[in-house]
């Protein structure tokens, strides 16, 4: 339903409403500030396209499980040997090391072998008591002493295990600290002013991560953030952003100006649409058996020392001289950290001498002495078998020593390529297998039902989530939170939108177009997000717009009661009921109680012949009895024809056909033709011809009309409302009207109309009585009178 406004209703019905939405916008940025993110987000994400994954990125896997996440300290420092060996940029250890092996470190043998002593000893002890109280050599009330020995004698295995434990773990950390010092480029979390896991949302699910933060009263950053800071030499600087108004990071790689945009408390939203699984990987196994491989080569080559298999190399080139010389670099690097290029460039001589000694004539110079001894003459059958054997042993030998060799530098390659000039993180991955048991988030769930990859970033492990920060800094890629200017401005224009489109709707259809408007807002806002960088939480304008749509809906209400009562007030005594109703349904504006408005019109006066002889009476409450019933029939027939009723004067009542309200009322219903408007109309569509046969079918067959007689004109017409006269006509056609039905009881006629009426009633017979006359410029203007049918 459409309804008719001021621009004094229109002010408010526009201005009302923008400030509902916008108490409501700022409502709702208060309570989502930050950005609060949530599912939506989520679902969102997972339709963005994926940023580009950092190739400086190395993910090296501990992992998955409780174990997990537990390293040895060894094992620790031979990834951080492996890494400098292979000129890494930096390592985060997104671990906890411990002092228990949980790879393969040379403490596991001798901490089995004590837990193994120890054990054995408490079970031949506890063997030997139960025996004896079996033989009834201990009495029951010697038993309780020697359980008390028993318990005894483990808490002391116990001791000596635990010092044991310890000892290793203090050596396993010394060696740690010496090589992480010796490289200088290893960052662990709580060491510093470093802190790691980014933890998640309150929901638990990752978002975001803060670089700096304030802990425990001092500010430090997060492990991955320090690590690459140090390393480039960036310097991050934190200050307003001028694209949008919101904290950022910026850092000056060289020739790069990165910028990182931050939410209000300083976090960096990471696309948690990037694939997880497209980083670079490595698991700590692989580093840990390359440190096995390259240990047994070493033992393999003093072998083949003591075996003379490098007498034709000169000494200082012999490739166990060479390890044990890097070795010894090592160790001076470890206890006083300097220049790690000597122990590097010794290592690459090791391997050096390696492939000379493989690819050298050594193996070839054995064969052909083993051949000219079997070639001799007179060699015993004992001696050739023996040096027969000695040859195969010797073919073995090398064989197997190339194939160690091929496999360790098929795993020295790989590490090379994959770890050179990378910014390393260590820690648990997620497992690969989207099926794997674990707690499903509603993410996940959303990404089954829209047939979109979750991958592992809803929910990732510290170490994944490092590597998101890492890869957020180095490509630059981040989610950029709105700010609230920007919130506020898109969230007021997407309101205004509305309540623009609603302005002249009524309640029902300012609901129904606010319903239908939430859609496309929704979608142009979701859609904004997954194609741009900028995150604006469509709940804001969503609930900026329903607070608009209901303080519009409700201002209609206003609006529309209002204006019903004005048209009751102005028509209810004037229309037909079924008109007054479309005026009111349709919101039609009451245009005659401002300004005169000119229609055609046919003026109806009806007087009652007899009231002036019933007041001459003695009798008023009859002469009042008589007025009413008049004017409430007359009233009710021609409203029934849609007839306005413009007043009464004592024995007359005016009506007319075609006034404003009438014509407007007739185009909403559709139903009926509209009145013509031009002065020369003939027949029905005329309102002089509906007038002369309403009052034909008034007086047909009715005897309470017989006094009542009639004056009819039609012509233009001025309609207006006011407080004091009510709705009124203004007109020649009233004058002559009134004029006409005065004359009917001197021509003794029932129906007295103008040359005009008489012109437009085609069907009825006329006949012409006489002339009025304009007292002005003395004009004639003849009359007419419609005769009845005698029936009738």
């Amino acid at each position: 339903m459409a309804i008719y406004i001021s621009w004094k209703q229109a002010i408010i019905r526009l201005l009302l409403p923008l400030a509902a939405a916008a108490g409501m916008i700022l409502l709702l940025m208060a309570l989502l500030a930050g950005p609060r993110l949530g599912f939506f987000y989520d679902f969102l994400s997972l339709y963005r396209s994926p940023p580009p994954v950092s190739a400086e990125i190395l993910l090296i896997d501990t992992g998955t499980g409780a174990e997990g996440n537990l390293i040895d300290p060894r094992d620790a420092a031979l990834v951080i040997s492996s890494l400098m060996e292979f000129d890494a940029g930096a390592l985060a250890i997104e671990a906890q090391i411990l002092g228990l092996s949980s790879g393969k470190a040379q403490s596991e043998q001798e901490l089995r072998r004590l837990f193994d002593g120890e054990f054995t000893v408490l079970a031949e002890n506890i063997r030997s008591l139960f025996q004896a109280i079996r033989m009834g050599t201990i009495r029951p009330d010697q038993t309780e002493d020697y359980v008390r020995d028993l318990v005894s004698l483990a808490d002391r295995g116990k001791e000596r295990l635990l010092g044991s434990v310890i000892r290793q773990d203090e050596a396993g950390n010394v060696l740690l600290d010496q090589t992480a010092a010796a490289w200088g480029h290893v960052y662990r979390s709580g060491q510093g002013a470093v802190y790691g896991t980014a933890g998640a949302d309150p929901d638990g699910v990752f978002r975001r991560v803060s670089p700096e933060s304030s802990r425990n009263g001092r500010a430090e950053q997060h492990i991955v953030y320090a690590m690459l800071r140090d390393r480039y030499g960036m310097r991050g600087e934190t200050g307003p952003r001028l694209m949008n108004g919101m904290p950022f990071l910026r850092f000056d790689r060289g020739d790069m100006n990165i910028l990182i945009p931050l939410d209000k408390n300083g976090a960096v939203l990471p696309e948690t649409s990037t694939p997880i699984r497209d980083f670079k990987r490595l698991s700590l196994e692989e580093i840990l058996d390359y440190g096995t491989a390259d240990e047994d080569m070493y033992q393999d080559m003093v072998r083949a020392e003591q075996r003379g298999y490098f007498a034709w190399m000169e000494p200082e080139k012999h490739p166990s001289f060479l390890y044990d010389h890097a070795r010894s670099l090592k160790a001076d690097l470890l206890a006083r950290p300097g220049d790690r290029a000597l122990w590097i460039e010794a290592r690459k001589r090791y391997f050096q001498a390696l492939g000379d000694f493989f690819n050298g004539p050594g193996e070839a110079n054995l064969l052909a002495v083993y051949e000219s001894l079997l070639g001799q003459e007179g060699l015993s059958p004992g001696a050739a078998a023996t040096f027969a054997q000695e040859r195969n042993n010797l073919v073995a030998d090398f064989s197997k020593l190339r194939e160690s060799y091929r496999a360790l530098l098929a795993q020295r390659d790989r590490l090379q390529a994959t770890v050179e000039a990378s910014f390393c993180i260590l820690g648990p991955l997620s497992p690969d297998n989207p099926d794997a048991p674990g707690p499903a988030s509603f993410t996940a769930i959303l990404a089954a039902l829209s047939g979109k990859p979750a991958g592992n970033a809803a929910n990732p492990s510290a170490a994944e989530a490092s590597a998101l920060l890492a890869n957020s800094i180095l490509t630059g890629r981040a989610v950029s939170p709105a700010a609230d200017s920007y919130i506020l401005l898109w969230s007021l224009l997407a309101a205004l939108v509305l309540v623009l489109v609603t302005i002249k709707r009524g309640a029902g259809g300012t609901i129904f177009l606010g319903l239908i408007l939430l859609l496309p807002a929704a979608l142009i806002f979701s859609l904004s997000f997954v194609f741009t960088e900028y995150w604006l939480d469509p709940l804001i304008p969503l609930g900026g717009m329903m607070a608009g749509t209901i303080a519009s809906a409700a201002c209609a209400l206003i609006f529309q009661s209002r204006q019903a009562a004005i048209f009751r007030r102005i028509y209810g005594a004037v229309i037909a009921p079924a008109y007054l109703k479309q005026l009111i349904h349709r919101g039609r504006p009451p245009r005659s109680s401002g300004r005169p408005e000119l229609a055609r019109t046919a003026v109806v006066v009806i007087r009652q012949g007899e009231l002036l002889t019933l007041e001459s009476r003695d009798a008023p409450v009859e002469s009042r009895i008589a007025v009413q019933n008049f004017r409430r029939e007359a009233t009710r027939h021609f409203q029934k024809a849609g007839a306005a009723i413009l007043g009464c004067d004592g024995d007359l009542l005016i009506a007319a056909f075609g006034s404003p309200p009438e014509r407007q009322a007739m185009r909403l219903m559709k139903t009926e033709t509209p009145y013509e408007d031009d002065a020369i109309a003939q027949g029905s569509h005329s309102p002089a011809a509906k007038a002369v046969g309403c009052i034909l079918d008034l007086i047909s067959g009715n005897p309470e009309t017989a006094s009542w007689r009639f004056g009819l004109d039609t012509g233009d017409c001025a309609f207006a409302w006011s407080e004091p006269g009510g709705y009124t006509a203004y007109g020649p056609p009233i004058v002559r009207a009134r004029l006409l039905s005065g004359l009917c009881a001197r021509y003794k006629a029932r129906i007295l109309v103008t040359r005009a009426v008489s012109e437009k009633t085609d069907g009825f017979i006329c006949r012409r009585l006489d002339f009025l006359i304009d007292q002005k410029n003395g004009e004639k203007e003849a009359f007419y009178e419609i005769i009845v049918p005698e029936k009738n």
